[in-house]
């Protein structure tokens, strides 16, 4: 498998001087895609790219009815249909009882899935009561909305520590698990008061169809997670055909429980 090594930096609620956001633009080394606070100064959100010969960075357009949230999204292609859509994005905690406001970002969340590229969401969501590790919400509209349309989108949270205080606020949500390695986080940047999550974005430049995947380990039926399958993708042709190989008759032969087959 080829990888490619790809240098990001996000930022979410972080203003920037322009001077030295266009300083990077003319240098050439760099591409930035950035969507300003409007509401009141300061803020937004920031994608900062390094350019790289084996890399394409397309900024996804929304509709203009996404522009009051603080969201930016760009493809990372290393091929057509290779890559991924990078989502970085922030929730801001005084919409934690703006259930439009919640509504409208998972909105954008599925325009933006509408594609054949994985999925990644990085940024801080300001769900500090989200149980990320048992998928469960608090009983409150806005948290159940996010982690329904989580859940039902294959996304799994990826982040296991606290990145303020005693909180984990920082997100980052992938349909592609493989994709994403190595988390680990760093002192703030700046005056900020959240830590710095640093973590590997691998691409293959491979196709998919070269790839060798290990299948999953065993699990018992109250551990594994079917949630994090993207059914409708499979290759079920294939799927048929490797079941209809299998001698049913031999393997519930020797099973002497229902639970056993």
């Amino acid at each position: 498998m080829s990888v490619v090594e790809v240098d990001l930096i996000l930022l979410c609620e972080t203003w920037l001087n322009d001077t030295i956001l266009d300083s990077m633009i003319v240098s050439n080394d760099f591409r930035v895609f950035r969507q300003d606070r409007i509401s009141r100064s300061g803020g937004g959100v920031c994608v900062i790219c390094r350019n790289n010969e084996k890399v394409v960075y397309k900024r996804v357009d929304l509709p203009s009815r996404y522009n009051r949230l603080e969201l930016v999204a760009i493809d990372i292609l290393i091929g057509n249909n290779n890559g991924t859509r990078l989502v970085v994005v922030y929730y801001p905690p005084d919409q934690l009882t703006d259930f439009n406001m919640c509504q409208l970002l998972i909105s954008a969340f599925m325009y933006l899935s509408n594609t054949n590229l994985s999925i990644c969401i990085a940024g801080d969501l300001n769900l500090p009561r989200m149980d990320w590790v048992k998928n469960r919400s608090p009983n409150n509209d806005i948290y159940i909305e996010f982690a329904s349309y989580f859940k039902n989108n294959s996304l799994v949270q990826m982040v296991d520590f606290p990145t303020r205080g005693d909180n984990l606020l920082d997100v980052i949500l992938t349909d592609n698990t493989q994709q994403i390695s190595n988390i680990h986080a760093l002192p703030p940047i700046g005056n900020s008061d959240h830590l710095t999550i640093v973590w590997d974005l691998l691409l293959d430049s491979d196709s998919v169809s070269n790839l060798s995947i290990e299948p999953p380990s065993a699990h018992t039926c109250e551990t594994y997670n079917f949630n994090n399958y993207k059914y409708d993708k499979a290759d079920w042709l294939n799927v048929n055909n490797a079941l209809s190989l299998i001698n049913w008759y031999n393997v519930f032969d020797v099973c002497e429980t229902v639970d056993e087959c």
